[in-house]
């Protein structure tokens, strides 16, 4: 399972990565359409406000799996919004030195794009949070969390509690089911396809281990967490 000190209000997480990724599901742009939501809006200077209830800071550390990044990896997927428009998604590793991972993500939205580049720590890139346009690939690592150190083997299960994550002071945390439901391919790549619920809010996609994404992920949520994402599927990759 995950190291600890990684492990870092992953329940706040899930709702606020939800939040976020609303926001910037359209690209370049910032207005909520593409989502149902009951939660918290973008504000007026456009950026998403990811807080939540309780006491969960929406700045807390992501938790990360340890991955270690190499120059020239890179991951590109495709979203199908609520609307039925798509948008486009790379991840690039630039550069990796001295202990550092420089990445560049690309984003477009029909004719609107948007570049932006992200420096993090190797081995837990995700301790820290990303610009809005980095919110799909926040996303996507989260399924790498959920599975780390289980067999992924069709029929398995478990479940996640907030003390597995040293979240228990967060307000409205629940064990969040995991179950390994088959395999699909995504890419040209053989995954294992899976299902996590907290009881309002559902995951869906397909893993692979030692990968730092899902190949393919999908969301959605009920009563106070209300949401509907498109499916972000991986199109092309690059793993040296």
């Amino acid at each position: 399972m995950l190291d600890s000190d990684n492990r870092r209000v992953l329940v706040a997480l899930l709702l606020a990565a939800t939040v976020v990724l609303a926001g910037c599901s359209g690209g370049g742009n910032t207005s909520p359409t593409d989502a149902s939501t009951d939660g918290p809006t973008p504000t007026e200077d456009g950026t998403p406000d990811a807080s939540v209830e309780g006491d969960a800071d929406a700045e807390a550390s992501i938790p990360s799996t340890n991955y270690q990044w190499t120059e020239g990896e890179s991951y590109s997927y495709e979203t199908e919004s609520a609307r039925g428009d798509n948008s486009e998604y790379t991840w690039t590793v630039t550069d990796v030195s001295d202990g550092e991972v420089t990445v560049e993500i690309e984003s477009q939205f029909g004719t609107t794009s948007d570049t932006t580049t992200v420096t993090g720590p190797q081995g837990n890139f995700f301790d820290g949070t990303l610009e809005s346009q980095g919110a799909v690939f926040l996303f996507l690592h989260l399924p790498q969390i959920l599975i780390d150190g289980q067999e992924l083997t069709a029929g398995n299960e478990w479940t996640l509690t907030a003390e597995d994550f040293n979240a228990t002071d967060v307000a409205g945390s629940e064990p969040i089911e995991v179950r390994v439901t088959g395999t699909d391919t995504v890419a040209g790549q053989e995954c294992h396809t899976f299902e996590a619920s907290d009881g309002t809010s559902t995951f869906q996609g397909c893993v692979k281990e030692d990968w730092p994404f899902a190949l393919g992920f999908n969301a959605s949520g009920s009563g106070d967490a209300q949401f509907s994402l498109g499916k972000t599927t991986l199109t092309d990759f690059n793993r040296p």
